[in-house]
């Protein structure tokens, strides 16, 4: 997972897994929903 974005009141978090797939982007809670679950998993 590479490429942290923060824009205005609304940051974004967008990775991709290749060169040619398009960004997929999250908002911040959504994000903080998949680390929680990740934390919790490890």
């Amino acid at each position: 997972l590479s490429g942290l974005r923060l824009s205005g009141d609304r940051p974004q978090f967008s990775y991709r897994q290749s060169s040619d797939e398009p960004f997929k982007s999250y908002t911040y809670k959504q994000v903080f929903e998949i680390i929680k679950e990740i934390g919790s998993g490890v």
